[in-house]
């Protein structure tokens, strides 16, 4: 099992590639797959933190997210939110 550090080391690398292809105005394909990517590595780590354990399929992650979701619905904003600030694509509006 890939550890929580070790996902956010991965989503940090997708980002850096984004903000490259980006920057080149170059394959935008790809640069949408990079991003899906880079989000599921941050799920993946908070997975990795709180649940201790990886997805094993897009479905079990799903299945994850709504348990997760629901538990956070009910204590208010999830509390591994703090550990993944936002970072900024240069060119990119929010």
């Amino acid at each position: 099992m890939a550890s929580e550090a070790d996902h956010i080391s991965l989503a940090d690398r997708n980002h850096d590639f984004l903000v490259d292809v980006l920057r080149e105005g170059r394959f935008p394909d790809w640069a949408a797959t990079v991003a899906f990517y880079k989000a599921v590595h941050v799920v993946e780590a908070v997975f990795a933190a709180d649940l201790g354990r990886d997805s094993t399929s897009h479905t079990d992650r799903e299945e994850s997210l709504k348990t997760l979701k629901l538990q956070a619905d009910i204590q208010g904003l999830h509390p591994s939110a703090d550990r993944f600030p936002n970072r900024e694509i240069p060119g990119i509006s929010r």
